[in-house]
């Protein structure tokens, strides 16, 4: 048990350099996401400090402690929340908002504040028989009350990635390197705590309680140096974003659409796919003047095979028609009825498909030929193709193969 202890204070006092060491960063980088991240591991270091005190008899030395750390289990929903936001360019809450996410723990905070200044005895008395009450199993309406608000900021999260992911697709014709799968692994992470330790609360299993303990430790771990990566993506991110912006005029905007996906693209083109003529009200378009530019895109790509460029993105398809990034969105949305991952890789599979069909490709992979179609990488390639033909590439290349032998 002593070793477990040390094994769980371990964790929490590297918890707390790493939020410092992120925080740091947050500043240094003036981005508000490892802000957010160093808050949401402080917050865990701070429930792992109580846990340890509580257990291990500490806090009879220093009875002034308890419940200190207590409502910051509170913020780690919030916390993790603010977090997803900050990371797919969500613009950051107005103070008076954030304090209504944050509102139950500084109420919390103020119920227990009186106690912090008891005397002595009157704070050990509580604390026995507090101690004495969860240990027999007792949980009262506020663990049921943390679960339900835990899992609401949870699904919350899971719904913004997602619909960072679909904005992706209105810009980029590979998503992958961009869709930010660190934040999956944090929302794993917190919904395994978070089943953990619903089967603690409900089953009273021991199991669960050590369980979660375990990787709560271990989790601080993998956040806090997994957190310590990610400005390396938004650094990339950055430099892609004034590259691929080819002409002055349209830099502006390029850079928008490339550092802000669901602030300027994501809410305007996801929302409501069979609105998307409403939506384009205000561009001052018309259909002829789309048509127009559909005909002008895909002459483009026919000519100069640009869906060959597996770093092939909405801006930089933009620059060489010299048109706005968000008019050719529109026209992609409302005149091809395809967003711009959709419609550049339904050339690179019709690429796939005719060498498929050609006896000359016989001698190449499968991936051999997607690579050299415009594709990226393996899994985006089979997920693609299965994706807009209704197929696997092997059946494909099997069904084709047979149709030329019988022809």
């Amino acid at each position: 048990m002593i070793a477990f202890h040390f094994f769980t204070a371990a964790g929490l006092l590297q918890g707390f350099v790493l939020a410092a060491w992120l925080f740091v960063l947050s500043r240094r980088q003036k981005h508000l996401a490892l802000a957010w991240l160093a808050a949401f591991i402080a917050a865990f270091s701070g429930v792992l400090a109580g846990d340890v005190l509580n257990e291990s008899g500490l806090i009879r030395q220093w009875p002034r402690l308890y419940q200190v750390f207590d409502p910051l289990i509170l913020a780690l929903g919030p916390c993790c929340y603010c977090y997803v936001r900050a990371s797919v360019g969500l613009p950051p809450w107005a103070l008076r908002r954030s304090l209504v996410h944050f509102a139950p723990m500084l109420l919390l905070y103020g119920l227990l504040s009186p106690g912090f200044f008891e005397d002595r005895a009157t704070r050990m008395a509580t604390i026995a028989g507090d101690l004495a009450l969860l240990s027999s199993g007792h949980f009262g309406l506020l663990e049921y009350v943390l679960l339900g608000s835990s899992l609401l900021y949870l699904l919350a999260g899971l719904w913004q990635v997602r619909r960072y992911w679909q904005s992706l697709e209105q810009q980029y014709s590979d998503t992958e390197k961009f869709k930010l799968r660190w934040l999956v692994t944090l929302l794993a992470f917190c919904t395994l705590m978070w089943s953990l330790w619903l089967c603690a609360l409900i089953g009273s299993w021991s199991w669960a309680e050590t369980a979660s303990r375990i990787s709560l430790v271990l989790g601080v771990y993998a956040l806090g140096f997994g957190g310590l990566s990610q400005p390396l993506l938004w650094r990339q991110l950055h430099v892609q974003s004034t590259t691929l912006a080819a002409s002055p005029t349209h830099a502006a905007e390029a850079l928008e659409l490339q550092l802000s996906p669901l602030s300027m693209t994501g809410v305007d083109l996801i929302a409501d796919a069979g609105s998307q003529s409403a939506k384009y009200a205000k561009s001052g378009a018309s259909a002829e003047q789309l048509a127009v530019i559909g005909e002008q895109l895909t002459d483009l790509i026919r000519r100069e095979l640009s869906f060959l460029e597996a770093e092939l993105s909405l801006t930089d398809l933009a620059s060489r028609l010299q048109v706005g990034p968000h008019l050719l969105s529109q026209t992609l949305n409302i005149h091809f009825g395809k967003n711009f991952f959709e419609f550049i890789n339904t050339f690179r599979v019709q690429e796939v498909q005719r060498c498929f069909a050609d006896p000359a490709f016989d001698g190449q992979s499968i991936l051999e030929i997607a690579l050299a179609s415009g594709f990226a990488s393996k899994a985006t390639f089979n997920a693609t193709f299965k994706r807009l033909t209704g197929m696997t590439p092997s059946a494909s290349r099997t069904q084709l193969n047979q149709h030329r032998k019988q022809s």
